[in-house]
């Protein structure tokens, strides 16, 4: 059986009572708008609640929908009323239909949407609220284990593992607790019989690459020259 948790909801100009937006959602989603208000960004919606100075009427349409009405109605709805860029009423930047739970985004979304993140995190009051709204916020056990698995794969590949030691926390500055929180949590870590096991797992399989024994018998000849340079400079200070 098909879940009907979904509504179709309408958006009005308090001066005249015209709808301005439809959108479709579940549970909550219908009043995010209100939320963002003045600073939606729809610039055409944010404009909306600037003049209304403060929030606008909404209702919903239709509710208890499958998702497949939700998005049919959501869509006749717009066609109807018409967007106000192809002379209708509506402030809506599309024809509807959006949105599908579990859809896939191609490169060219991934990438608009990576840098509309990368753009706002960059802005250090944007930045704090982000911030903010994760700090003390819990990762589901499901979440925390796709995140060891994809943190597990990518550091299986040596190249890749290399270049992150070398530059992952280049420059960091960190505090006094920061550094003691760290400690412990290494030395809880190094006990671990699992954790010991995986690092040995890991020194044999790069000790087994004639390419990985070679650079490590540079290191060590490299290090044993700079050794005896600085003792003979030293000597001769003497």
């Amino acid at each position: 059986m098909e879940d009907r948790k979904f509504y179709v909801y309408a958006y009005f100009r308090p001066w005249n009572g015209e709808p301005c937006y439809i959108g479709k959602g579940h549970g909550t989603r219908w009043l995010w708008h209100q939320k963002k208000g003045e600073n939606h960004p729809n610039k055409h919606f944010a404009s909306i609640f600037k003049k209304a100075e403060g929030p606008i009427p909404a209702l919903k349409v239709r509710e208890c929908l499958t998702e497949k009405e939700a998005f049919g109605l959501e869509i006749a709805l717009i066609r109807i009323l018409g967007r106000a860029n192809s002379g209708g009423v509506l402030v809506n930047l599309t024809d509807g239909g959006e949105g599908v739970l579990g859809r896939k985004l191609n490169a060219e979304e991934r990438k608009r949407i990576s840098e509309k993140m990368k753009e706002r995190f960059s802005i250090p009051e944007e930045r704090e609220k982000l911030l903010m709204i994760n700090k003390g916020r819990k990762a589901s056990p499901e979440t925390i284990k796709k995140l060891r698995m994809a943190r597990q794969k990518l550091y299986e590949d040596e190249n890749e593992r290399m270049k992150r030691g070398r530059k992952g926390h280049k420059g960091n500055v960190y505090s006094e607790e920061s550094k003691l929180k760290m400690k412990l949590a290494a030395q809880k870590r190094c006990a671990s019989e699992e954790f010991r096991a995986l690092m040995s797992t890991r020194a044999k399989k790069a000790w087994s690459s004639p390419e990985r024994r070679e650079i490590q018998r540079n290191r060590a000849i490299n290090a044993a020259k700079a050794r005896r340079a600085f003792l003979a400079e030293a000597q001769e200070t003497n």
